[in-house]
């Protein structure tokens, strides 16, 4: 009997968290970093997120040998827990950056925080999608996929964009004597990024059509049949 190399299974799975969590994040560890929670939080995170590299990062294959532990099965698991503490981290970075200061929050430091993240992602996207457009074993399905990743990546700019200008709001609405205004503008701008970019994930999932045995779920089996297969 010939056994033949095809492609191997794809696991469609879904895990986004989002301009605005992660700018929350990152407000957490900046201006929240000796509060015990987020230490707590962010030690966890950091950690589930090592396994859930599975064979990738350096922790997972001690933690496999564990016994017991290799009925866990795929790795990716691992990032909901890494979803959680993010949450929690955004809630808390969210909070002190939408409450008034004791001292001044100079423009500069609030339009660094509101704008180089995203420029950074933004950065790193640009050149993973044109890295993908060069790489000779994607040529049979390159323009499909290039033209998904730039969809995703003008999304990603504007949703960074109006996230970074959000906490930019905040953070230059917490000086004292200032009015609750801009602080109030900013959080209302920040929730409704946080909407738009939960429709906009999860658009391919609506509306929601029943399991068939020949297709997996999700927007990936249905984009490589139609658009690339």
């Amino acid at each position: 009997m010939t056994h033949r190399q095809g492609l191997p299974n794809l696991n469609d799975v879904c895990q986004y968290l989002g301009a605005v969590t992660l700018l929350g994040l990152l407000a957490a560890l900046l201006f929240r970093w000796r509060d015990p929670e987020v230490r707590f939080f962010a030690g966890c995170a950091l950690l589930a997120l090592l396994l859930a590299f599975g064979k990738f990062g350096p922790l997972y294959r001690f933690f496999f040998a564990i016994p017991g532990m290799d009925t866990l099965r795929n790795p990716i698991k691992w990032y909901y827990v890494v979803s959680w503490c993010a949450g929690i981290l955004a809630a808390l970075g969210l909070a002190r950056v939408s409450e008034p200061a004791e001292g001044p929050s100079p423009r500069r430091s609030a339009a660094l925080l509101g704008a180089l993240p995203g420029l950074l992602v933004l950065g790193l996207g640009g050149l993973l999608l044109a890295r993908l457009a060069q790489t000779p074993f994607f040529f049979w399905q390159q323009p499909a996929l290039v033209r998904r990743s730039a969809e995703s990546l003008g999304l990603a700019a504007l949703f960074w964009g109006l996230g970074g200008f959000a906490f930019f709001l905040m953070l230059t609405g917490r000086r004292p004597g200032k009015p609750a205004g801009a602080r109030q503008l900013g959080m209302a701008l920040a929730l409704g990024v946080m909407a738009a970019e939960l429709i906009a994930v999860n658009r391919a999932y609506m509306p929601y059509h029943a399991w068939a045995p020949e297709t997996n779920g999700g927007p990936f089996s249905p984009f490589l049949k139609t658009e690339i297969g």
